[in-house]
């Protein structure tokens, strides 16, 4: 998780000549490091609104970033565009809710987040470790949820395939998925070497680095990680779903709502998979690793690298020279529900 402490901040709103209060609702975000809090913030949102902005919920947290994304997943049929949500009363209560509770288990573990981020440039010795009770249970959560990542993923790719499909096909699916435009950049680093091979060579420098690669060790176990019940029906009810889509255009706002139902398994795997794992990083100390669960070799490497930086800084025009910029697309499926549901 990326340490960052700020506080995750719910904005609502209210029609000031009518009074009533509106179904959208803001989750964003201050990062303790930026100056200004969350009422500065509602102070710039509120510029060029007509209706009156107040803070209904603020929420700090140790790991700001990953706390807002895993709430913008967690509702995502609810998004309605960028960090507006549509929420009843119930579901904005719901969130808040949910966002607390997120945030109490980031400061339940920040010390074993801290220390591990810590110990991620420290060297490591050839000895292993033993493991001691919670190594299994934290091992276990690991492999549970890297289980549940993978379906995710399977599941996901199926489904974007058959919106890309659609797309392919110029049916009007904008809303579900698009080509987004792109402009990709590349620095032809070996045509520059093959040109000018002494020029390339005085920009070539040795950079020490430290190589942390931390890997879970395969189960001790013939059975898998069980899913989450309310996953397994989940999945199944999204295969199914899938098979009558590929053939009924019909079927596709149902596809997407699915699809943004599958962020909040996938981030909730990513989530606590995240968290298990830095309580064995913490556990593993200056060591190689725990003994039959898990390996964290960090190691020093001298490597040769170009410097990028220093030479484009030096040789500007020749660097352009040696730049080349096409365009390009990247295929997207929305993150949110930026359309009225039709009516069942």
């Amino acid at each position: 998780m990326n340490l960052k402490k700020g506080d995750l901040y719910f904005i609502g709103e209210r029609d000031l000549l009518t009074g009533a209060g509106s179904a959208y609702f803001k989750i964003g975000l201050v990062k303790a490091s930026r100056r200004g809090d969350s009422e500065n913030r509602l102070g710039e949102h509120q510029t060029g609104n007509p209706r009156q902005l107040s803070v209904v919920e603020i929420v700090t947290a140790p790991a700001i970033s990953d706390l807002e994304k895993r709430l913008h997943h967690e509702f995502a049929t609810d998004r309605i565009l960028g960090e507006w949500f549509e929420f009843t009363a119930e579901a904005l209560d719901s969130a808040v809710r949910t966002a607390q509770a997120l945030a109490a288990e980031q400061w339940d573990h920040i010390g074993a987040l801290l220390l591990a981020k810590e110990l991620a440039s420290v060297e490591s010795t050839l000895e292993e470790i033993e493991p001691v009770e919670d190594d299994y249970g934290r091992f276990a959560v690991a492999h549970a949820a890297k289980h549940l990542g993978s379906e995710v993923k399977r599941l996901r790719l199926r489904c974007d395939a058959i919106f890309r499909s659609a797309l392919e096909a110029g049916k009007d699916v904008q809303r579900y998925a698009t080509n987004v435009p792109k402009k990709a950049t590349t620095f032809r680093k070996e045509a520059l070497a093959e040109e000018h091979p002494d020029l390339y060579a005085s920009y070539v420098v040795e950079k020490e680095a430290l190589t942390p690669l931390f890997l879970l060790k395969k189960p001790n176990t013939d059975g898998e990680f069980s899913l989450p019940s309310e996953f397994e029906t989940f999945s199944a009810e999204m295969d199914a779903l899938m098979d009558l889509a590929q053939h009924d255009d019909g079927r596709l706002e149902q596809l997407h709502l699915a699809r943004l139902g599958l962020l909040k398994y996938e981030s909730q795997a990513k989530w606590d998979r995240s968290l298990a794992e830095a309580n064995l990083r913490a556990r593993c100390g200056a060591s190689s690793g725990i003994a039959g669960l898990v390996s964290w070799a960090r190691k020093v490497k001298v490597e040769q690298k170009f410097d990028d930086a220093a030479f484009k800084a030096d040789h500007p025009t020749l660097a352009a020279q040696f730049t080349e910029t096409v365009d390009t697309s990247a295929f997207v499926v929305s993150p949110m529900r930026s359309y009225a549901l039709e009516a069942r």
